[in-house]
């Protein structure tokens, strides 16, 4: 139906020829839910909040079927955690991990209609007009209104009623069937699209693009995804708007220092600074948000009666935490970072408008990539000393970093290549930095414990059960490092195979004398 009056036109004549009872209208309000990266929507799951005279019924819809939670009131559940203890709670956390879970789009269903009696007088089927509006939550008025429908809705013990109604709809009306307001038809009427933002960014480059042009798409690209965490991260919703806003600057910081001259030098040595500035004064949340999200497997590796020992920990680091989110807030705040952020988007536009200024910026995009992945490739082949068993942990850290570079020149110029080449480095390489980054990981948190240990005594924070727990904690981490340690040759032989090594050298094709 394209009308509300088209709706009661159909009502009407429905009780003209059943015996009938109108009802009050009714309002039942949904609210579709999903993470800021769309999770559930990427795994084919839609997660509402049904809100009817006040109380709250979660209703996770996934393979066909339904999944209910009631809820205590009709308020948003802002993590997996918040729910009550169940299926719901158990499915949610396995795929939204720390991520909140925001609204997406407000359904509000208005519904009036009838009750079909039979002979005696009893309620054999109920129709409803639903008239159905969309907004965006928290916005002053709604968006706009789906089509209105009619809702045939069955009687326990009376199924088959619902067969007469039906055929006089379709029938005598002609009337087609229609389904319920999905979460796709309000997110379109909102100007939502599902799945929008992703924290994989995606790079789809031209092969017929010149180096400049594939190097200012990428900065674009990257300089988008830090915005569109920006808010997050000032509202401090959840941990991963701030990683993806770090990720998006240290991917800037390497396409700067990797690519060459496409960009004149003064400009890349002022935005490589800038950009490390803003590294700076992230990187402090992020150490102890990373901290904090470790807690629960902090707690897990020690004795059940010791796990609340590590109560002052857990306050040190939100006190600290605190303290840190004021000074990011202010340099989010800071002319300093507003200037960066328009003098950054400035500066690609003109690059993008104006001839390119070097040999380098002109390089058909194939040839520019295949070089320089070759090349980072080559840089992780000569640490190949590292996988010795003396190696210093100094010395994996540096070629994390290499395999991190190129890491991230693969994952710029994936697109380039044939994806069952390429896909297959990216994932041997991935196996290897996971084997780096645990490693380097251990180091990281015992240091760190150890030197949160003097500080919280320092403070006057520390218990002695606090520190003979951090003690033991201690201990683990050295213990996990060894296993690492013992792991990493094995991993970087797999990856520095001969097999990995003629696929580097027949994909990329590198000059003869590279080799």
């Amino acid at each position: 139906m394209s009308s509300e009056e088209d709706g009661k036109r159909a009502l009407a004549a429905i009780a003209s020829a059943f015996p009938s009872r109108r009802e009050r209208l009714h309002r039942t309000r949904r609210i579709y839910l999903d993470t800021f990266d769309w999770r559930l929507y990427r795994r084919d799951l839609r997660l509402w909040l049904v809100s009817d005279n006040g109380n709250g019924m979660l209703c996770l819809e996934c393979d066909e079927e339904i999944i209910k939670e009631r809820l205590p009131r009709a308020r948003i559940p802002e993590f997996a955690r918040d729910l009550p203890d169940g299926p719901v709670r158990e499915r949610l956390a396995s795929v939204i991990d720390v991520r909140r879970l925001l609204p997406r789009a407000e359904i509000e269903d208005a519904a009036t209609g009838l009750r079909i009696l039979d002979d005696e007088q009893k309620t054999v089927a109920r129709v409803q007009l639903v008239n159905t509006s969309a907004s965006i939550p928290d916005a002053e008025k709604s968006s706009g209104f789906l089509d209105p429908t009619l809702e045939v809705i069955p009687v326990r013990g009376y199924e088959t009623a619902i067969q007469g109604v039906r055929h006089y709809l379709e029938g005598d009306l002609g009337l087609a069937p229609a389904s319920r307001a999905t979460a796709r038809a309000a997110l379109e009427l909102v100007g939502q699209e599902a799945g929008m933002y992703s924290s994989k960014v995606e790079l789809p480059l031209n092969p017929a693009m010149t180096a400049g042009e594939a190097t200012i798409f990428i900065c674009s690209t990257l300089v988008d995804a830090m915005e569109a965490n920006e808010d997050g991260v000032r509202r401090d919703l959840d941990p991963e708007f701030l990683h993806d806003f770090r990720v998006a600057g240290r991917r800037t910081r390497s396409a700067l220092a990797l690519m060459g001259k496409v960009f004149d030098r003064e400009a890349r040595k002022h935005f490589r600074r800038e950009f490390k500035w803003l590294g700076s004064v992230t990187g402090p949340v992020r150490d102890l948000d990373v901290h904090l999200m470790q807690m629960d497997a902090l707690r897990a590796s020690l004795h059940e009666e010791a796990r609340n020992d590590l109560e002052p920990l857990d306050r040190y680091l939100r006190r600290h935490r605190s303290t840190e989110r004021r000074r990011l807030t202010a340099a989010l705040r800071s002319k300093r970072y507003r200037t960066l952020v328009r003098e950054w988007r400035e500066f690609l536009h003109r690059s993008r408008s104006e001839a390119p200024t070097s040999a380098t910026a002109a390089q058909p995009i194939t040839e520019f990539a295949s070089k320089r992945i070759w090349r980072a490739f080559r840089r992780v082949e000569k640490r190949a000393p590292a996988t010795a068993s003396d190696t210093p942990p100094e010395s994996l850290h540096e070629l994390r970093i290499e395999c991190k570079k190129l890491r991230y020149l693969l994952e710029f110029f994936y697109s380039l290549y044939d994806d069952g080449d390429i896909g297959p480095l990216v994932k041997a390489l991935k196996r290897l930095q996971d084997n780096l980054g645990d490693f380097n990981d251990r180091v990281v948190q015992a240091k760190a414990l150890s030197r949160m240990a003097i500080e919280m005594e320092q403070e006057g924070l520390a218990t002695v059960e606090c520190l003979l727990a951090i003690g033991r904690l201690l201990e683990k981490q050295d213990r996990a490092q060894r296993n690492e340690r013992r792991r990493f040759a094995k991993c970087f032989a797999a990856f520095d195979d001969a097999g990995n090594r003629q696929r580097f050298a027949r994909l990329f094709h590198p000059p003869a004398g590279e080799r």
